[in-house]
């Protein structure tokens, strides 16, 4: 029979994983992913690539009007810019 430990916290309660499980509200680090990757089968990258898409996600969703006032640069060929400085003529 196990002894009890007193009340569980399952926000901070560890599985035999050793991936803290329940209600965090952080990303996914590399260290999570690594553990997420042996656990399951799958790679760190997978993870990662998860929270990434998440963050985006919330970040495109949750963007303010100051995002939207840059004014994108304009490439080379719409300024109409040279590079190569013109020659002179000598004569």
């Amino acid at each position: 029979m196990r002894k009890s430990r007193g009340p569980v916290n399952k926000s901070s309660s560890r599985t035999r994983s050793g991936i803290q499980a329940g209600n965090a509200k952080r990303g996914v680090t590399v260290d999570t992913a690594l553990r997420l990757a042996r656990l399951f089968g799958t790679t760190p990258q997978y993870w990662l690539n998860l929270q990434r898409d998440y963050d985006l996600a919330i970040a495109v969703a949750t963007s303010t009007d100051s995002i939207h006032r840059i004014e994108p640069l304009q490439t080379a060929s719409e300024a109409r810019v040279r590079w190569w400085p013109t020659k002179r003529n000598e004569e």
